[in-house]
């Protein structure tokens, strides 16, 4: 699978998402990444359905949607307006139910689960065939500008050794303080699908090389 770059937006200017998401897509951004925070599993708050709404008619993009929630039932309108939307474990004894819910409002979205840097992965067992994405936190989630942790690295290479034996093939995502020290740490683990907030967005002119260079993973 294709090394997959997705743009975190919360690290652009939220005060002009639009041009957020022209330079998203002038410099080669593959996915629009949108974090829903709801200032109780997250002490942020972000984007509600409107905003959502309004990004999806401004894109052609794929949107990811990943829920910092702690009902994520509730906010199972959201994926009308995305391509593929990720909620935490930590939150929920009944994943399966929720990844029903969620194909229910749209029988074609991807559905993800998000773990957190200190949450063990033996859950995965039990979900081959029902995900699509796995996205491992290499951050304590809420806020953009963290720095990477380390560990989070055997994570994604326990889930790349797991899922690697699934007949259906996943995204293993990592979001969180991904930048030039660690981006080839991650893909030499097992990462396929890239997020990137603050590093991408803190220079728009450097967007387009520093996508390359991870696609690249040079």
């Amino acid at each position: 699978m294709d090394v997959i770059v997705a743009g975190s937006i919360i690290g652009g200017n939220l005060l002009n998402i639009e041009e957020v998401i022209k330079v998203s897509e002038e410099n080669g951004v593959d996915w629009i990444h949108l974090d829903i925070m709801d200032g109780n599993f997250v002490p942020n708050i972000t984007f509600g359905l409107q905003i959502v709404e309004s990004i999806r008619k401004k894109t052609s993009l794929p949107i990811d949607i990943h829920l910092m929630v702690l009902n994520p039932e509730k906010y199972k309108e959201f994926a009308k307006f995305c391509e593929m939307i990720t909620f935490h474990i930590e939150v929920t004894h009944f994943p399966i139910r929720i990844i029903e819910l969620m194909k229910s409002v749209n029988s074609k979205v991807k559905v993800g689960i998000a773990v957190n840097p200190a949450t063990n992965i033996d859950f995965l067992e039990n979900l081959e065939g029902y995900i699509d994405n796995v996205l491992v936190m290499t951050v304590e989630p809420g806020f953009a500008g963290q720095k990477f942790i380390p560990n989070t690295l055997n994570k994604i290479e326990k889930v790349k050794k797991m899922t690697d034996l699934w007949k259906n093939k996943i995204f293993i995502s990592v979001d969180g303080g991904i930048n030039e020290e660690n981006y080839k740490l991650v893909l030499g683990r097992g990462a396929n699908y890239i997020v990137c907030a603050s590093y991408l967005y803190n220079d728009y002119s450097k967007i387009k090389e520093k996508i390359q260079k991870i696609k690249n993973k040079n």
